[in-house]
């Protein structure tokens, strides 16, 4: 029985040729040894189809495609070439989640093409197991070589380079790509190498082939020397015309009106190409430039030739397969490209260790050989013959991949969603066993609410007995700071206004905890992710076989991309999600992923402070005191915040704003607060503003910021102070309307005044909501929280 096979394929054109017409020909002759359902690019459509419609599939082949691209908003900065790098890396991501939302049948997906040592697959999401490949690497262009393209290209490089090596050890989702893939193939030798890949995972395959050509050479008296290619550094056609113009030299006028160099190609080194002709004394009918040309139109260059010249740097080259298959010999450098598909009996090779002239005369004495030795020239190219029919037919690729898919089974390094560290007895039962170290993970320490609760989670499990680890920032100061028990290691972020900033920090961030979580999540250890961001975590805890649980605070994210890519890593990576209300979980579900939902709670030392200033009975003097404690976000109400200060100028109004008092004067600059507010920058201890105050009040936006839950909301009912919430979201489970407080829409100012005033005014209903404020917090206990949390990670 065929397996079905869903091939992510970034260039598919049968009207191409390089990596376009690589896709088109894979998949053609894959679709007879399997069932084949390949997901490529819009702006190839037409191609594809036009051509499947001339073209009908043949009995027992089974192909369909379907298209996909990254949405405008995602793409606005591809111009052409530009941007095409990132466009292609993103393009691999997004096709990921198009397939999951598609929800196809399939045995096994192949990343097809587009490959490089350095891209990822994102295909590892699917949870099938994944082909990668073929995979290419271009080896470092030596030195000297690429110094004649002058200044910008000897920098050029290099910069590529190290870009490369950076990925290769930086990028944890191309470690993931190698970990996960079933198998990876490699178009030659280096891309084991430069990937650090076990043997039995990899299979060799050069990806050029072609098709047999029906005409062979055409007898001339010519000697065509042809070459075809971007006119690059990459391709070294600067030694191309060189090694040629020497070879010319070297004959005489009779054999020189014989000699001709066909190159056919386009690219910015063209003008230096024709420079370098001149320099080297080659008439213009001896040289030749021809733009590129259709496909169809290729044979007759290939056909009217008699040696192909191809002295390129890069790790494949298409064209070498379809030179062989014409019968010409190809002459090349000794290198993990071209190098290694052509041996002795089919072309001649030159080792970089002659250096530059020493590759320019030995090109050129190999010409001139062929030119001179009709035999030699006529064994190399029936040798080409052989070699084409040997290693480059389309069908014969198509078998060795077919091969692959018959070996591939499912992938092992990744278990199932909600395994953890229970295992089965003598008898099959599952006994359920401690884990022995938890590691906590959280981005950004501060004084917010989602640090808080994780604080409290640490405390309960270092009560437990167990070695907990927390990974968060260095250089901040917040509810983590400092906690007993705790072994620390931080990693370098820092929040930025900028959104890009702020991105590039993320990234980094994940980058970071990614390869510290590999390193420390030995033996039975949990991952603890709190909140969305710490992907980079979960990611390493997956890959390392340990429970990963989530811990979800927060359902706006921004931007919209970076919500789904991180609801979709949760989502692959999660053993378990805790949220902290039912709205929570009912907004951001986890497709697949056992979900609870565990309230927040107070923390112990806490509640201890608020019920020894209770039970002082205190009588609070002065005004009526409003409190807010919250983000300087606009989304948080603190405009709406100020302008109820100043409808109500008899009471008093404070707001405490988590962050410094720099940020305060910046944000609020050559503002004029009313007379009756007092505004604070971010405090460790809160106790005093809740003692002096009688009532608290949240004013989110309800269409801009959600909460989830309402710390600050607990933290005053435990003061017996009566509150002021949105109307949606987690406060609704925490605030009932005239029993511990109001939901009152904070767009609504004028309701919100009148809620105030009617807590102030009537002492029997103020004494009323604050009995059953306080009662209500009580609910709340660290010891609940602790016993739940706990049992949920056992």
């Amino acid at each position: 029985m065929k397996k079905t096979v869903l091939i992510t394929a970034y260039a598919v054109n049968p009207q191409k040729g390089s990596e376009d017409g690589i896709g088109w020909n894979i998949i053609r002759h894959l679709a007879i040894h399997a069932d084949v359902l390949a997901i490529t690019r819009h702006n190839n459509r037409t191609d594809i189809e036009q051509h499947l419609a001339q073209h009908p599939l043949a009995t027992g082949e089974n192909l369909r495609f379907e298209y996909y691209d990254l949405p405008p908003w995602a793409a606005f900065w591809k111009r052409g070439g530009r941007g095409a790098l990132l466009y292609h890396y993103l393009w691999h991501l997004g096709v990921a989640f198009f397939i999951l939302r598609k929800k196809w049948r399939y045995d096994l997906a192949h990343h097809l093409n587009f490959n490089s040592d350095w891209s990822p697959s994102f295909l590892w999401l699917l949870g099938k197991p994944f082909i990668w490949g073929p995979v290419g690497h271009h080896p470092k262009i030596p030195r000297e070589f690429i110094l004649p393209f002058g200044k910008k290209a000897w920098l050029a490089d290099p910069l590529r380079w190290w870009v490369k090596c950076f990925f290769w050890n930086f990028d944890p989702f191309l470690f993931i790509t190698k970990r996960t893939a079933s198998k990876v193939i490699g178009l030659n030798s280096s891309v084991a190498k430069v990937l650090r890949l076990p043997p039995e995972k990899v299979v060799t395959l050069p990806a050029i082939a072609s098709e047999l050509p029906e005409s062979q050479q055409i007898a001339s008296d010519k000697f065509k020397v042809l070459s075809i290619g971007r006119f690059v550094p990459l391709k070294g056609f600067d030694v191309t015309v060189r090694a040629f113009a020497l070879f010319y030299q070297q004959q005489n006028i009779t054999q020189q009106s014989r000699l001709e160099l066909v190159l056919i190609g386009k690219g910015p080194e063209r003008n230096r190409l024709q420079s370098i002709a001149e320099t080297c004394g080659l008439p213009a009918e001896a040289v030749r430039f021809v733009d590129w040309v259709e496909r169809a139109e290729l044979p007759r260059f290939f056909a009217s030739s008699k040696a192909f010249l191809f002295p390129s740097h890069e790790g494949g080259g298409m064209v070498v397969a379809e030179a062989m298959g014409f019968g010409l010999p190809v002459l090349c450098f000794d290198n993990e490209g071209p190098g290694e598909n052509v041996d002795e009996t089919c072309g001649v090779k030159v080792a970089y260790s002659l250096g530059y002239d020493g590759a320019v005369s030995a090109f050129a004495a190999a010409l001139n050989q062929m030119l001179h030795d009709e035999d030699f020239q006529r064994k190399l190219s029936e040798g080409a013959r052989r070699y084409f029919a040997k290693n480059f037919s389309w069908e014969k690729k198509a078998e060795r991949i077919a091969g692959v898919y018959e070996q591939t089974s499912p992938p092992a390094p990744l278990p199932p969603c909600g395994t953890g560290t229970a295992r089965r007895g003598a008898g099959g039962e599952v006994n359920s066993t401690l884990m022995k170290k938890i590691i906590f993970v959280h981005l950004l320490n501060d004084y917010s609410g989602s640090p808080l609760v994780l604080s409290t989670a640490i405390r309960c499990f270092v009560e437990e007995g167990l070695e907990v680890e927390v990974v968060t920032c260095s250089g901040g100061e917040g509810f983590l700071s400092r906690l007993k028990g705790v072994r620390y290691r931080f990693f370098n972020y820092r929040f930025h206004e900028n959104k890009l900033k702020r991105t590039l920090a993320l990234l980094r961030s994940q980058v970071a905890i990614f390869f510290k979580m590999l390193a420390n999540a030995k033996g039975d250890t949990v991952v603890y992710v709190n909140t969305l961001l710490p992907f980079g975590a979960a990611l390493a805890g997956r890959l390392l076989r340990k429970k990963v649980v989530y811990h979800l605070h927060e359902t706006t994210v921004n931007p919209p991309f970076l919500k789904a890519f991180l609801k979709k890593m949760a989502s692959v990576c999660a053993s378990e999600a805790i949220y902290v209300s039912h709205f929570l979980m009912e907004q951001e579900p986890l497709p697949g992923v056992p979900s609870r939902v565990i309230y927040n709670c107070l923390p112990q030392d806490f509640v201890k402070k608020a019920e020894a200033h209770l039970s002082t009975k205190p009588s609070k003097t002065g005004p009526f005191t409003v409190l807010m404690l919250c983000s300087l976000k606009a989304y948080k109400g603190v405009g709406e915040y100020l302008r109820l200060a100043e409808r109500l100028p008899d009471l008093r109004f404070v707001l405490v704003l988590n962050t410094s008092y720099a940020s305060i004067q910046r944000h609020f600059e050559g503002q004029q607060f009313p007379d009756n507010l007092v505004v604070f920058p971010a405090q460790n201890d809160v106790h005093f503003f809740y003692r002096e105050a009688h009532l608290v009040v949240n004013l989110s936006h309800p269409e801009q910021w959600v909460e989830t839950f309402g710390m600050t909301l607990l933290e005053a009912m435990s003061y017996g102070l009566p509150v002021i919430a949105p109307p949606v979201g987690g406060p609704v489970e925490l605030v009932q309307d005239g029993f511990n407080g109001y939901r009152v829409d904070q767009r609504n100012l004028s309701l919100l005044s009148e809620r105030v005033l009617q807590i102030l005014e009537k002492s029997d209903a103020y004494q009323r909501l604050s009995a059953n404020a306080r009662a209500f917090a009580g609910q709340f206990s660290e010891q609940r929280f602790g016993g739940e949390l706990v049992s949920a990670l056992h």
